[in-house]
């Protein structure tokens, strides 16, 4: 049974001020046509192949924490040990240099809070060695580690916190340098810090900063002069930041922003585009009505583009519907919106509009279940408790945290992940999106086995290379060992190369909507 994770969404309500209207960039016209579709569909988990199989695997362990007390209030008697690394993979281009970040948490709640600085690593997964290339753990700054990502060199992007759990401005951190802060020229209400986001250019030149208020370009090493600016409009006041991405020349950038109550019974998603003019952003709120001219139900609160912005995969949700009945928050019934999940591909003509090509859908696929309606997983320095007895986390959802390749021919889909009879098991799916020739490649598949007591949570990740030659998956757990006295982690990472020929007809069930 695919895992389903229903918990209460937090989504912010501040306020939102415009002081200017936006309209389309130029050559928006119409919605593109409807067309019909070609429907990839993949198989589930409890289906048997295709199944990928990894070419190396590596694993490794550390103590971060002694606690004299565990019963205390308190964390100043802990004895900190070692920086263990996150359980976000960054981008990687070999099997040789997989970057990781290091930290010492306070413990399995506080994954994401790093308090006394980080690391940065490499991981060569063809020996298991890890090797510090970087290290700011002496900068008694305290960091937010769930958005962090490596930039081409030896640095690393990462939000700088506050001692009230607020993240206002990111921190690019070089070996041997001080700390270079790109921040939001005002924030207005500074509790919006837990809700915004960041994106580096696939080349690494350019960086994208977004909240409820605004949303700021900058060109890498120049904190001081943003490239451009927009405010977010008044009337998308109470919908948060949910993903942020933007082309090799930060001349495009679209944000998926979300709103939700009630366990997705209010849900309601859309897609920003943002095209630069000068030292402005000219917004484009137009493609949700093209999406519902294409054929789409519910519009998810997910996207990914290829490195030129010319290739668009979105979330969205199919036969959505309201249950009464099947689900429950603390042992209380509660009201859910659910539907299946689905991924639809769009490409830019020569017009610049977006074109609908195709979907990726898992309803009506064996084992398959509707899902809660909600955003992907935010930034959060207070991870939560399990308060379900699972030890898996995550929202199982394979239409967020999707990867697109840079020239945007692959897709790798977000995890599933399933919990049962002392076996966590965590997949993904690789397509092949080429309009000539879509097709479904294969499953990657990692497995924790066995009884591991000790584990108070485990938490999945996979990771596209760059080059789209690797994908990397694998496993963090985060163990309480002595009554709590000693908090340590392993991990597991598997590597697959990826296969050259890509999809084959034979591997993709296509079929034509009526």
């Amino acid at each position: 049974m695919i895992a389903l994770f229903v918990g209460i969404l937090l989504f912010s309500t501040g306020d939102n001020r415009s002081s200017r209207s936006y309209s389309p960039p130029p050559g928006i016209t119409q919605p593109a046509p409807v067309r019909e579709p070609v429907v990839l569909q993949p198989p589930t988990y409890f289906d048997q192949g295709p199944a990928l199989v990894s070419d190396m695997a590596t694993e490794g362990s550390g103590l971060y924490r002694e606690r004299p007390n565990p019963m205390a209030l308190t964390f100043r008697e802990d004895i900190v040990r070692d920086a263990v690394p996150f359980y976000r993979l960054g981008p990687f281009t070999t099997p040789q240099a997989l970057p990781l970040i290091l930290s010492a948490p306070l413990n399995n709640q506080f994954a994401s809070l790093a308090p006394d600085g980080v690391k940065l690593a490499h991981l060569d997964a063809t020996n298991g060695t890890l090797s510090i290339i970087n290290d700011h753990s002496q900068d008694e700054q305290i960091y937010g580690l769930e958005y962090w990502q490596p930039d081409q060199n030896q640095g690393v992007f990462v939000p700088r916190c506050n001692a009230r759990m607020a993240c206002s401005a990111l921190h690019h951190l070089q070996p041997g340098k001080q700390p270079v802060a790109y921040a939001f020229p005002k924030i207005d209400d500074e509790s919006s810090g837990g809700h915004w986001r960041f994106a580096v250019s696939p080349d690494g030149r350019f960086l994208a900063l977004a909240n409820r208020q605004q949303v700021i370009t900058y060109a890498l090493g120049r904190p001081n002069s943003p490239l451009a600016t927009a405010r977010i409009p008044e009337h998308l006041r109470g919908y948060a930041i949910e993903a942020l991405s933007l082309n090799n020349s930060a001349s495009r950038i679209f944000l998926s922003m979300a709103r939700s109550e009630n366990y997705g019974v209010n849900f309601d998603a859309l897609l920003l585009e943002l095209t630069r003019d000068g030292n402005q952003l000219i917004m484009d709120e137009s493609f949700a009505e093209q999406a519902r001219l294409a054929g789409t139900q519910v519009l998810g609160a997910y996207h990914a583009i290829d490195a030129e912005g010319s290739t668009l995969a979105v979330a969205e949700y199919q036969e959505h519907e309201i249950n009464s009945t099947d689900y429950r928050w603390l042992n209380q019934p509660v009201t859910a919106a659910v539907a299946y999940p689905a991924i639809s591909i769009w490409q830019r003509d020569e017009l610049g509009q977006w074109r609908f090509s195709y979907r990726i859908e898992w309803r009506e696929l064996r084992g398959s279940r509707k899902l809660q309606l909600s955003g992907p997983r935010r930034m959060a320095l207070f991870n939560g408790l399990q308060l379900n007895n699972r030890k898996v986390s995550g929202d199982s959802q394979p239409h967020h945290d999707f990867q697109l390749s840079a020239d945007g021919s692959l897709l790798l889909s977000g995890l599933e992940t399933e919990e049962r009879n002392n076996r966590m098991t965590a997949s993904a799916y690789l397509f092949d999106i080429r309009s000539d020739n879509p097709g479904f490649i294969g499953r990657l598949t990692s497995r924790v086995h066995g009884e591991r007591n000790w584990v108070k949570t485990a938490y999945p990740d996979v990771r596209l290379s760059r080059n789209a030659d690797y994908a990397a998956i694998g496993w963090f757990l985060y163990e309480e060992q002595f009554r709590g006295k000693e908090l340590s982690q392993s991990y597991q990472i598997e590597i697959f190369r990826l296969p050259e020929g890509r999809a084959t007809p034979a591997l993709a069930r296509q079929t034509r909507q009526e």
